[in-house]
């Protein structure tokens, strides 16, 4: 279900962009700060009641809960494309329904199949190109009734895939169930540990939404430059959970956040900005495995506490908060407080591995 999801994903935040830049609101009004409380702060208690539901269910009951994410996230897009033609209050809390089910599916899957984070990035990687041609199909003016009747129509495919995806798994039982292992006891060993990640990937995500909001270039004027630039935001993002399984989660963001602060430093020139941007957003993924892997039992929250970060990232950029900073002195200082944030959980971590591995071997 994670490339149906993506494909969602993408979907679902096309309506948003198109539908808040071209109906509702521009950037600074009301409607749009309104818009974004409901489409990212609500993921919270969204995520931690859909985690409640899960309890309920049975974590053993592996069809209850597939179910149980296809029924949340169809309800999502549901909500998603009445709120084309209802409001900003249906299609934010759209947006947070869909966000919540298939995030918590993709997490599920990215378990089950032992992808190690890599189903996590693909996931979240569409959601930018879909704000970007949202946003521009708006701008350029193209006609609603032809672009709604485009975005429904292959949202109501997606679905529909979904659905038969669904049905055909429950007939053939073909899905891996796997059910976190000693969730309660690591919980309750490793509260001090929990609690500084929670707050650790919290703060990343603070500063990857306040700089990738706040942050312009020069250069990214035009269309295919500022095409571009998404496109390194999206390629970024779903490569982050590839380099964190092949390197470890330290290396890929040492790697990824030296590297970017680098590029961020000669960031006038376009190409160097784009590879910036590239490099900066592979930390999305990572963050996002590592409170999955520290609480394994609250997928909704996990994802839900993260994007209530991107809306305090937001808040900075809606009230026209400036630090007076180049674009490119910011990303520089940003990447390098990223890196030192995450080192902070990860560096301990690879510590003990270490220690255990030579107890293992001696």
């Amino acid at each position: 279900m994670i490339i149906i999801d993506s494909i969602l994903h993408f979907i679902i935040d096309g309506i948003c962009a198109y539908s808040m830049f071209g109906t509702y609101g521009a950037k600074g009004t009301e409607t749009y700060l309104f818009y974004n409380l409901c489409a990212f702060a609500l993921q919270m208690p969204f995520g931690a009641l859909a985690d409640l539901v899960l309890f309920k269910l049975g974590r053993s009951n592996g069809i209850a809960i597939k179910r149980f994410y296809f029924s949340v996230t169809f309800l999502g897009v549901i909500f998603t494309i009445v709120g084309m033609f209802a409001g900003p209050l249906p299609l934010g809390v759209g947006n947070a329904l869909f966000h919540v089910g298939a995030g918590m599916s993709t997490i599920k899957e990215d378990r089950d199949r032992n992808f190690f984070g890599r189903g996590l990035g693909v996931f979240v990687a569409p959601g930018a190109l879909g704000l970007f041609v949202g946003k521009s199909l708006a701008d350029f003016g193209f006609p609603k009734l032809y672009v709604r009747n485009c975005w429904i129509g292959i949202a109501a495919l997606m679905v529909l895939i979904g659905f038969l995806r669904l049905y055909y798994e429950e007939r053939k039982f073909v899905f891996v169930e796997a059910e976190p292992v000693g969730t309660v006891n690591r919980v309750r060993e490793g509260i001090a540990d929990l609690i500084t990640s929670l707050i650790v990937c919290f703060a990343a995500v603070i500063i990857r939404s306040f700089m990738g909001l706040t942050g312009s270039f020069e250069w990214k004027k035009g269309f295919t430059l500022a095409f571009l630039a998404t496109l390194a935001v999206v390629l970024g993002k779903a490569a982050g959970g590839f380099l964190s399984h092949a390197l470890g989660e330290l290396k890929a963001v040492c790697i990824s956040m030296l590297l970017s602060a680098v590029c961020f430093a000669f960031s006038t020139k376009a190409v160097f900005g784009i590879f910036a941007l590239f490099f900066f957003n592979m930390t999305m993924p990572i963050t996002l495995y590592i409170l999955v892997r520290k609480m394994p039992s609250f997928p909704g929250f996990a994802f839900g506490l993260l994007t209530f970060g991107m809306f305090l990232g937001f808040l900075p950029e809606y009230l026209d908060f400036d630090l007076g900073l180049s674009t490119g002195v910011l990303g520089l200082i940003c990447s390098l407080v990223t890196m030192v944030l995450l080192a902070v959980i990860l560096v301990p971590e690879e510590i003990r591995k270490r220690r255990l591995k030579r107890q293992t071997e001696g």
